[in-house]
């Protein structure tokens, strides 16, 4: 017996019709069969897909009410104070340049021997940046911050009333290492809070702050000081910083950040 058999066009209804067409002539029946059944495990697998995939859960829509967003307090406000005391610790940072003649007539001592108080707040002011970024992660940069403005306003206004060249030192000393903490903790906490999208441009406002508080600070110190003396830059300075705490105080209890 022959062991090959004619596909029909009938065979298998439109799938016999179109292999009719396709092989005319006598075709290996096996070979046939194992094309129709690898046609059905495919579709079959084709199928068990689609149904696995409309069985998944679908995403869960939020039941929280549109109409009570939740308040994550005011950045702008935030940055904007934050900006405040971030001039006001630059400025303490060149405002002994052009009252150094004036230290040293008040205390007798040469101009050489008083410049030791621009070293002494330069060599804390730079040294304390070392170990601020983990303290103000455990603690918070904005409340560190707003610790660092109020020392410093007690600070300051001990450099005001420093009755020998020692204790101006010392008390600038420790200017330095509490306004340290200001300039970097408030960049951290605008890299933390603000989008990337939007960071370069409110960094440049609040750069900006920052070197007017520089210039400021230069300026002051050789006009504030020719007008009202050298002490009393200091206490204008220790106010600027006690406003600075005040406003970072109530925006901090107002809008905890």
């Amino acid at each position: 017996n022959d062991d090959r058999v004619r596909l029909r066009s009938g065979a298998f209804g439109p799938a016999g019709a179109e292999g009719a067409r396709l092989f005319p002539g006598p075709v290996n029946a096996a070979l046939d069969l194992r094309g129709l059944v690898g046609f059905v495990d495919r579709h079959r697998f084709a199928w068990s897909t689609v149904g696995a995939l409309e069985s998944l859960p679908r995403h869960r829509e939020s039941t929280l009410s549109p109409a009570t967003p939740v308040s994550r307090g005011s950045t702008t406000s935030a940055i904007t104070l934050l900006a405040l005391a971030s001039f006001a610790s630059q400025s303490m940072v060149r405002v002994s340049d052009s009252l150094l003649p004036q230290i040293a007539t008040d205390f007798g001592v040469s101009v050489g021997s008083a410049s030791i108080v621009v070293t002494a707040y330069a060599l804390a002011h730079g040294s304390v940046q070392l170990i601020i970024g983990p303290v103000g992660d455990r603690f918070g940069k904005y409340a560190c911050v707003t610790a660092a403005a109020a020392m410093s306003t007690v600070l300051v206004l001990m450099c005001g009333l420093a009755g020998s060249l020692s204790t101006l030192v010392a008390a600038r000393l420790a200017c330095g290492l509490s306004a340290g903490w200001i300039i970097p903790l408030a960049l951290a906490f605008l890299g933390d809070v603000i989008p990337y999208e939007r960071r370069q441009q409110v960094l440049g406002t609040f750069l900006s702050g920052q070197i007017f508080g520089q210039l400021f600070g230069q300026a002051a110190g050789g006009v504030l000081g020719d007008l009202f003396g050298w002490r009393n830059v200091f206490f204008f300075l220790a106010a600027l910083f006690a406003v600075a705490t005040i406003a970072l105080l109530i925006e901090f209890f107002r809008n905890p950040i």
